[in-house]
């Protein structure tokens, strides 16, 4: 036990200093890994596929353009999920909303596509970065909330900064939830060859391993009788330097990158739960973070469990559960609060799950960081 202690601490101390130098904090991971999805999901918007239960939640939360009053969570909060199939070539997003006023009725080929409430899925297929400009090198798709006509359509500028209804490269639904706009949607994946004016583009085979350019982000209309519109906020997936904050539509290099990977592990029914057949303990949302973050972890079968926060010189602060649990998914919330129930600083913090089962011992773990 000692010794498992000892190796928890190097390794937490491993991470402070290869995060000793943060200016900004990229609010989606580094890399998001999409995991391929054993069985495509069903585009119905229910968000209730065993492939999104294995699927990371990544947040929309960089404030990149603030054109009207100051943003906050009553007007807006967003993140979004992704997963892939071989066998049907597409990747599949799904994006949750909460947005106090949904301004959606935009109808092609309307001025000004952008200035509604938009989805943005910005998407380089071979991550080459570099310009994009009213040309194909990369794709930004603003996919709009639907009209009496259409459940959505999808615009992005050519060349002579012409409009193209991109429409045809999606498949999907978007719906109002228990207060949430869901957006689940796939994509087809074109190459830079791409060319509007023809009819026989082909989309792209998936492998695991294609590495891609990705970012999504949102505009935000918070004036549905204002006409003409014009956008209140921009919020997207990335942290970029202020200089920088409208340069996604031009430029890919401020894009994130996306990694198809193998499904890993196999699924399998327990109850009313998708279980993965191995222990793991999810990234918290949201992170970066404040005061409050969500924990996930899951059990595929019966273990004794100690789950706690440490701080980067190794020392608990906080024990956030313990005891022997029966195989399940759990989630529980951290307040940003120590043993004693103050609060702690700003800074970054490893949550640790530590898993006893048939004689063997292991640790899982993750990196958050607290933002006051």
């Amino acid at each position: 036990m000692y010794f498992m202690r000892i190796m928890v601490i190097i390794f937490m101390l491993s991470a402070l200093v290869l995060h000793a130098e943060i200016q900004y904090v990229a609010a989606q991971d580094d890399t998001v890994l999409a995991r391929e999805c054993l069985v495509p999901p069903v585009l119905d918007a229910a968000a209730d596929d065993a492939c999104w239960d294995d699927a990371v939640w990544q947040p929309i939360d960089q404030l990149w353009i603030p054109w009207g009053d100051v943003m906050d969570e009553t007007d807006f909060s967003g993140r979004y999920k992704v997963t892939w199939s071989p066998e049907t070539d597409n990747i599949y997003f799904l994006v949750e909303i909460i947005d106090d006023v949904l301004v959606d009725g935009y109808k092609y080929p309307m001025s000004g596509y952008y200035n509604w409430d938009v989805v943005e899925i910005f998407f380089d297929e071979d991550a080459s970065g570099g310009d994009h400009k009213l040309n194909q090198n990369a794709f930004a798709y603003h996919i709009t909330a639907g009209n009496d006509k259409a459940e959505f359509e999808v615009m992005d500028l050519a060349a002579s900064w012409e409009v193209v209804n991109y429409s045809d490269h999606f498949d999907g639904m978007i719906k109002e939830r228990d207060g949430k706009y869901i957006w689940e949607l796939a994509m087809e994946v074109y190459s830079d060859s791409y060319d509007p004016d023809r009819q026989d583009n082909t989309p792209l085979e998936l492998t695991a391993g294609k590495i891609s350019g990705l970012s999504i982000a949102y505009c935000d209309n918070d004036n549905p009788d204002e006409n003409p519109k014009t956008r209140d906020n921009f919020i997207g997936s990335v942290a970029v330097p202020q200089a920088n904050f409208n340069d996604h539509w031009m430029n890919a290099d401020w894009f994130g990158t996306l990694k198809l990977v193998e499904a890993g592990v196999e699924t399998r029914a327990r109850g009313n739960t998708v279980m993965p057949n191995q222990f793991l303990l999810r990234q918290n949302f949201p992170n970066p973070f404040n005061p409050v973050t969500t924990v996930e972890y899951v059990l595929p079968e019966a273990a004794k469990v100690s789950l706690a926060v440490y701080n980067a010189l190794g020392r608990q602060v906080r024990l956030l559960e313990t005891g022997y649990k029966q195989a399940g998914l759990y989630r529980l919330a951290w307040d940003s609060r120590n043993d004693a129930f103050q609060p702690v600083k700003s800074g970054l913090y490893i949550l640790s799950l530590v898993i006893e089962n048939n004689h063997n011992q292991f640790t899982l773990s993750r990196k958050m960081i607290l933002l006051r």
